[in-house]
């Protein structure tokens, strides 16, 4: 070892500490090395001399070994400096992982939930539907699951409607989600209640069908040119609809920007 080099050499030690503690000009971020020479007995490199000796030779190599790191550093900063950075928090990739953009009748499919999205319990109700309407030029899709449900010591089935919307503008978009919300929030006794921050417009309202003698939730979030509305009915006495209900709506408004950006 280096170290066990110098111990065992009183002189080398000596010369080493004398460089170490003498006076000489300090350049910031610079390493300067003049007027080297090596002959039979000494290697002089700059102010420093160093005996021709095995203990000298090795002192070399480090100090040869400390210049390659230091290169090494070096270069490793500059191409820090130059390098984009593509982490998930960087904002130079905002904007491609929040793509918006038109999605077809095919898109518009995969953002309807499958049953490995839903939660567990959960089953299909009937067929997905899908189709455009060529007056407007959106894309829509529908499904239905179904789950039961325990309310008072009897079974009850609540149902999850998802209608999916994709139109050819973010702005037709707005006009549907605008409009929608209008008419859900006329129904009998609608009240606003909270929904997690998801996509660019979001609402949810409970409102009562007095037919039925029951309550229903929707949710509305506006995605690009995606519209989600889930439909979530009839709301049970369990207080814990209420998350599985954010969920939900979380879940298809993540669906709807995973399509816009592939």
């Amino acid at each position: 070892m280096v170290q066990e080099e110098i111990e065992a050499d009183p002189q080398l030690r000596r010369q080493l500490q004398l460089q170490l503690t003498a006076p000489g000009t300090n350049a910031t971020g610079s390493l300067l090395i003049t007027d080297s020479q090596v002959s039979r007995s000494t290697i002089a490199l700059g102010p420093l001399t160093i005996n021709n000796t095995r203990s000298g030779r090795a002192v070399i190599a480090l100090v040869a070994a400390l210049l390659l790191a230091l290169v090494v550093l070096a270069v490793y900063g500059g191409t820090r400096l130059i390098m984009v950075d593509d982490s998930p928090k960087s904002s130079q990739d905002y904007s491609a992982r929040h793509a918006v953009r038109t999605l077809d009748v095919s898109e518009v499919k995969r953002v309807v939930p499958d049953l490995t999205s839903m939660p567990s319990g959960w089953e299909r109700s009937g067929s997905l539907e899908a189709g455009k309407d060529e007056e407007t030029g959106c894309s829509g899709a529908q499904e239905r699951f179904s789950t039961n449900n325990w309310n008072d010591g009897s079974t009850r089935t609540v149902w999850a409607e998802f209608t999916v919307q994709s139109c050819p503008s973010a702005a037709l978009t707005a006009k549907g989600f605008e409009e929608t919300r209008s008419g859900v929030a006329n129904n009998n006794k609608a009240s606003e209640i909270s929904l997690p921050e998801l996509g660019d417009q979001r609402a949810a309202i409970t409102h009562y069908n007095a037919d039925l003698d029951e309550t229903t939730a929707v949710a509305l979030v506006r995605v690009g040119t995606v519209l989600v509305e889930l439909e979530y009915d009839p709301v049970p006495d369990d207080p814990g609809w209420s998350r599985e209900f954010g969920q939900l709506a979380s879940m298809v408004a993540a669906r709807a920007q995973q399509v816009q950006n592939a």
